[in-house]
């Protein structure tokens, strides 16, 4: 019975990854770039524990900090779930998510690009310059790092704006939500 859970379980985890890496091509539009890169993306950010010192604070080697800038987030552009959800159904907007990828997998807002905040100034790239940027991030440290460096690579401060309390505030606010694992078996 142990040997055919534990065949269970290698089985699921495999359909899992599949999944991910099907769904990291598929929200970069372009389902003929699955490449080395794009899996090392997804397994590296899937599989990343986030070692902590003994202040709590995050040690992963893994991750870009060199690289991000930060800057203060205007109030101004800060939008409440309600005038996300506006712009969204309208399709006046791109939504964003630079949470983990664990975090994306588990539920995020319909539609939205997981670009994860380590991967943001290698796949930068994928954010359109054109349209309405509305970003959901874990917390402000983590939206200054965000706006600081999309600014600095050139983004629009007009069309940056990020949705005020994150992914929880969009759930709070009762708006439909969708998962991401399991969707390859």
């Amino acid at each position: 019975m142990l040997k055919h859970r534990s065949i269970l379980a290698i089985i699921l985890t495999l359909c899992l990854i599949t999944s991910l890496f099907m769904l990291s091509a598929c929200t970069r539009g372009n389902t003929d770039d699955l490449d080395d890169n794009a899996t090392s993306e997804v397994t590296q950010d899937q599989n990343s524990t986030e070692a902590s010192d003994s202040t709590g604070q995050n040690t992963d080697a893994a991750t870009d900090d060199d690289a991000l800038v930060s800057a203060a987030v205007p109030q101004s552009a800060l939008l409440s779930a309600a005038t996300v959800g506006e712009l969204r159904d309208i399709n006046a907007c791109r939504v964003i998510d630079t949470r983990s990828f664990a975090d994306f997998t588990l539920g995020s807002i319909p539609q939205a690009v997981s670009i994860p905040l380590r991967f943001l100034t290698k796949r930068y790239h994928e954010i359109p310059t054109d349209m309405t940027i509305v970003i959901t991030s874990t917390n402000e440290e983590e939206m200054a790092q965000v706006y600081g460096t999309l600014l600095s690579l050139g983004f629009d401060a007009n069309k940056l704006f990020f949705l005020e309390g994150g992914f929880e505030a969009w759930v709070a606010a009762g708006y439909h939500t969708q998962t991401h694992y399991g969707s390859g078996c």
